[in-house]
């Protein structure tokens, strides 16, 4: 009985673990605009329902074990105009 329990909980770890990688693969990645003193910022987000997007800047630290480290910069990083977002949008979709 006490060995059940940790097989359990590492099945149910590599279970979300597989989820939350899947999630973030298969994710729809936007551009998104804030307003930061008068100036627009812009920044990726991620659609994970229809219609509910999560700001890609305030992932999980969890979440970042699951995306190779050469590409997550460019979810962290706030952009000053539209060109160059897209151009980080397109790049991380062709490497993830």
């Amino acid at each position: 009985m006490i060995s059940i329990l940790p097989i359990t909980f590492i099945s149910y770890f590599i279970y979300f673990s597989i989820q939350k990688r899947n999630k973030l693969k298969n994710g729809i990645y936007d551009i998104c605009t804030c307003s930061e003193t008068g100036s627009i910022k812009y920044y990726l987000v991620l659609e994970s329902k229809h219609g509910k997007y999560f700001d890609a800047r305030q992932l999980s630290k969890i979440s970042y074990l699951f995306i190779p480290n050469k590409i997550s910069p460019l979810l962290t990083t706030t952009y000053n105009d539209y060109e160059s977002a897209q151009e980080s949008l397109q790049e991380f979709k062709t490497k993830i």
